[in-house]
């Protein structure tokens, strides 16, 4: 009988460290899923978020390497919130991706004159301009067709190995997250350049217009024209643009091998 006892209580404390292990798990796991828009962010219902978080936990929790919980409550709090930096770090790196996407459609939006209307994004809770929501929605269309997500999966199981429970480092990580937005800036930029020279040159051609006819009103014929020209040079180049914006799949996948390279022992 005594021995029957044992096995029930090393049972019963093997089944607790598992459901603490679980939980730091699941605390990673759901900060990844409610930063990273790759797992649809707002535009996803709260339970089936809370579903995918679940499952995803299951599915990364055998490479989570064992460790014994911390004894006390604030110990193991303050794991929890490591497990949940972790987590907020790694969908940073995918957020500054779609926000380099936005920033092109807001560049865009400001010069062909849709700044002044806007659509309300559920991911941020606020109004955005058309085509930066537009760029948006596509990106987000592009990284599930290129399997960007199970770059994020990915990365999710590779920093159990990178940053143990308990070991994270997050001063480490913080170049990493600065070059990142810098490299927002420069991307959002370089995906509105081309459209943005068209209606430059629109712009500037209009001007000319406005000098040897000065009767013509550029500011009441000219935005018909610059959207017009903006729509039509989006629609002929949207083939390239969208080959464009695939390929920031594989800097996102850069950034996250280097962030967890960084936040490493």
């Amino acid at each position: 009988m005594l021995g029957v006892e044992v096995a029930q209580v090393d049972l019963a404390s093997i089944a607790t460290n598992e459901l603490h292990r679980f939980l730091l798990c699941l605390g990673r796991t759901s900060a990844l899923v409610v930063a990273s828009p790759a797992f649809g962010g707002g535009l996803v219902p709260a339970p089936a978020r809370a579903l995918l978080t679940v499952l995803l936990a299951l599915v990364v929790y055998p490479v989570m390497p064992p460790a014994e919980p911390p004894a006390s409550v604030l110990g193991y709090a303050g794991a929890l919130l490591a497990e949940v930096a972790v987590g907020l770090a790694l969908g940073l790196v995918t957020a500054l991706v779609f926000a380099a996407v936005q920033l092109a459609g807001q560049l865009l939006d400001l010069v062909t004159g849709f700044g002044v209307s806007g659509v309300f994004d559920p991911v941020s809770s606020q109004s955005l301009p058309i085509l930066g929501h537009f760029l948006y929605l596509l990106m987000w269309v592009l990284l599930l067709a290129t399997e960007g997500h199970h770059v994020v999966i990915r990365a999710l199981a590779e920093s159990y190995r990178h940053v143990p429970p308990g070991g994270v480092g997050l001063a480490g990580g913080a170049p990493v997250l600065i070059g990142m937005a810098g490299w927002m800036f420069a991307t959002g930029l370089a995906l509105s350049l081309p459209l943005l020279a068209v209606l430059v040159a629109v712009m500037v051609a209009l001007g000319l217009v406005s000098r040897a006819v000065p009767q013509l009103n550029v500011f009441i014929t000219g935005l018909p024209i610059q959207v017009a020209v903006a729509l039509v040079t989006l629609l002929v180049g949207l083939p390239a643009l969208g080959g464009a914006m695939a390929d920031l799949v594989h800097p996102m996948a850069d950034a996250l091998a280097r962030l967890l390279e960084a936040m490493g022992p």
